[in-house]
């Protein structure tokens, strides 16, 4: 009889990383068989509170389907101000995903109002909240908010028009942070309505 190919297995053991995608998969006790689990996709936002010319239907369809596209349970990160975080949040919430607010400042209510301070309010009750701790300004508190939401998350939608940030902490320094750091981009020009992925 031919010996058993072992593959690559010495003394019982299997070379490092040859298991991993078992990570995917649990122990169904009553059936002893493999279960694939339900691995969550993890969402950040990133993107304008208001631009003349954005066609803001489109981007709550075009972040709508984003989500949906994992076809598997979302978390989303979203520091909720008011445009593209708003939208992103209601759409993670609609989809039955798991809302995380990252609240860049004490007093960030004051900077809404009207039928964004009411949004803000609802979401942030339907979320878990994560507060930042105290910066320099506001200004280098948003920008440590908008850095979190990439860090923790595995694929950023940026609702932007593609030009370079008025001050420190807009878009486009979100999305080259999550570029330099391997972050899966996913580019919704709002103005234009074109997608694009890098």
């Amino acid at each position: 009889m031919a010996p058993l190919d072992r593959g690559g297995v010495e003394d019982g053991h299997f070379p490092q990383g040859e298991l991993d995608w078992l990570g995917n998969f649990s122990i169904d006790e009553g059936y002893g068989r493999l279960q694939r689990k339900e691995v969550t996709v993890i969402f950040g936002i990133t993107g304008h509170q208001e631009r003349e010319g954005i066609d803001w239907d489109w981007v709550r369809a075009s972040i709508g389907h984003e989500l949906e596209r994992g076809k598997a349970p979302l978390r989303g990160l979203s520091s909720l101000a008011r445009g593209a975080d708003q939208v992103f949040a209601e759409e993670v919430l609609r989809l039955g995903g798991d809302l995380t607010a990252v609240i860049p400042i004490d007093n960030y209510e004051t900077y809404f109002e009207g039928e964004t301070l009411t949004a803000y309010r609802h979401l942030l009750s339907a979320a878990k909240v994560e507060r930042m701790p105290p910066a320099e300004d506001d200004e280098a508190a948003f920008l440590a908010a908008g850095i979190r939401v990439a860090d923790e998350c595995e694929i950023l939608l940026a609702v932007w028009d593609g030009e370079g940030a008025h001050g420190s902490g807009g878009t486009a320094d979100i999305v080259t942070h999550a570029r330099t750091i391997g972050r899966s981009v996913v580019h919704l020009q709002p103005i234009t309505r074109a997608i694009s992925r890098f």
